[in-house]
């Protein structure tokens, strides 16, 4: 019985052992499935593989202007809904409500005309999605995005003040 646990014990601890060192290589994999060859996805690796994928595919988007009477506003993820005369399309990444504070410019609200400038996405499962770069309400531009596709938002509120 003694031998039994002895052994028990001693394959837990080479178990432990690989664990460890799985875990000291920060998601490093030879397969590359979870990992890159610089070293997995540690020290916010993850991140920064999200935003080129996601850099990239603003990149691809077809520019698309969108005006008309603003039909729905549903800013929590749900976009705002132009209504352009012919149809109704929905626009998303019109950003946080404290961006638009932070600039002292309220969201475009039902009834209000609204040019958008935007990207049209197709995104690999074959979802469209058109995401707002710029909203011009009355005569103010309110600009939402850099040359890159990144949210302006995500910046200092002093930059994007100077984007206006």
């Amino acid at each position: 019985m003694k031998t039994a646990g002895k052994w028990i014990g001693i394959v837990l601890t080479i178990l432990m052992m690989f664990s460890l060192q799985a875990l000291a290589q920060n998601g490093k994999s030879n397969s590359g499935v979870y990992g890159t060859e610089e070293g997995g996805f540690g020290n916010g690796e993850c991140q920064n593989i999200r935003s080129r994928v996601r850099m990239r595919i603003i990149s691809d988007g077809v520019p698309v202007t969108i005006s008309g009477t603003v039909f729905e506003a549903l800013y929590e993820g749900n976009g705002l809904t132009v209504d352009t005369g012919t149809e109704q399309v929905t626009i998303y990444g019109l950003g946080p409500q404290f961006y638009w504070d932070e600039l002292s410019i309220s969201k475009p609200d039902v009834g209000e005309e609204v040019i958008i400038d935007a990207l049209e996405l197709t995104f690999s499962d074959g979802n469209v999605r058109i995401i707002a770069t710029t909203v011009t309400i009355e005569d103010v531009v309110v600009s939402l995005r850099d040359e890159d596709g990144r949210p302006l938002w995500r910046r200092s509120p002093k930059a994007a003040d100077e984007e206006l």
